[in-house]
């Protein structure tokens, strides 16, 4: 999976805890993953998600993943794209717990990304949505860079939809082409008054150059 230029973000490196043949089981604090959901939360957001994923390559591929306590063991969901589903959990923080991943491949390869999505994916957008789409956004995006940089921060570029496959955009009525990749300006975003395209994007992003 690819990530935009900025935006994926390392939440901490993989700390070697075991090794077998082929295989290698890495581990993370979970307080590292709550302290970025508990942002997310804060900013109520209603079109907009903070995801978590582990970018797949031949030599990290996700096996297995586990919040692990001093006294309990809960799986960890997650999709071919290695995107993982955590909890938002206080009491998994105050217990200290770990997420533990077992990697396929050469565990110094990988890394967690951190990633801003739109949560509902869908063919047409009216100009409320997109506004919406692209504050939410930018507020995360400012939130997660932390005091004192939120102060100094710029506003996103615009937003970036990305294609599983070729798709044609209409905006404001007209056909601009195809492609896998469509990004918009803030300035394209404030004047749009539709949307359209003839698939649903994959993923719904922040552009930022």
């Amino acid at each position: 999976m690819n990530y935009v230029k900025g935006l994926a973000r390392v939440v901490g490196w993989l700390t070697v805890v075991s090794c077998t043949a082929g295989a290698t089981e890495v581990s993370l604090s979970y307080e590292d993953f709550f302290s970025r959901i508990k942002q997310a939360d804060k900013a109520e957001l209603q079109l907009v998600e903070l995801t978590f994923s582990v970018p797949k390559n031949a030599q990290c591929v996700l096996d297995k993943a586990s919040i692990v306590t001093e006294k309990e063991t809960f799986p960890v969901t997650f999709t071919k794209e290695q995107r993982l589903f955590l909890p938002y959990d206080q009491r998994l923080k105050q217990d200290r717990a770990m997420v533990k991943l077992d990697i396929e491949g050469d565990a110094s390869q990988c890394g967690i990304a951190v990633q801003i999505r739109a949560k509902a994916l869908s063919t047409n957008y009216d100009s409320q949505r997109l506004k919406q789409l692209y504050h939410e956004m930018d507020s995360l995006q400012a939130m997660l860079k932390g005091f004192p940089m939120r102060l100094f921060h710029e506003p996103l570029k615009g937003l970036q939809f990305t294609f599983t496959n070729s798709s044609e955009a209409i905006l404001n009525g007209r056909s601009l082409g195809e492609a896998k990749q469509w990004t918009f300006s803030a300035a394209q975003i404030a004047e749009a008054t539709t949307l359209g395209f003839s698939h649903a994007p994959q993923i719904i992003s922040p552009w930022v150059k």
